[in-house]
């Protein structure tokens, strides 16, 4: 009998969804123990996410943070546009006098 080929790519192991998260294992299981992401837990090593719901949460604490960012600009009384911040040129470096150098070099 021929199994039928499972697609994995729309569940994620702990691991997986710290990669997807772009964090460390152990900040996804606090997340995942707060229960703000759900998660399965099949047993005591494993636990299965799916990928639509940490990308939801992904987006949904983004949102959040950026709300955060607005009231705090808002606070502050500034625009609601980011303001540009030109780059400053960091300072030329004087080079040293090499001529004195050169000049013992072109001796035989």
């Amino acid at each position: 009998m021929n199994r039928p080929a499972i697609d994995t790519t729309e569940t994620l192991d702990v691991k997986g969804a710290a990669a997807l998260m772009r964090c460390g294992v152990e900040a996804v299981e606090q997340i995942i123990d707060t229960g703000a992401l759900p998660a399965l837990q099949i047993n005591q090593k494993r636990t299965v996410l799916l990928r639509v719901d940490v990308l939801a949460y992904i987006a949904q604490h983004a949102r959040e943070q950026a709300e955060q960012r607005r009231k705090q600009q808002g606070a502050k009384g500034r625009s609601t546009a980011a303001p540009i911040k030109s780059r400053q040129a960091r300072p030329r470096q004087v080079l040293p006098d090499l001529s004195r150098y050169e000049s013992r070099c072109d001796r035989p």
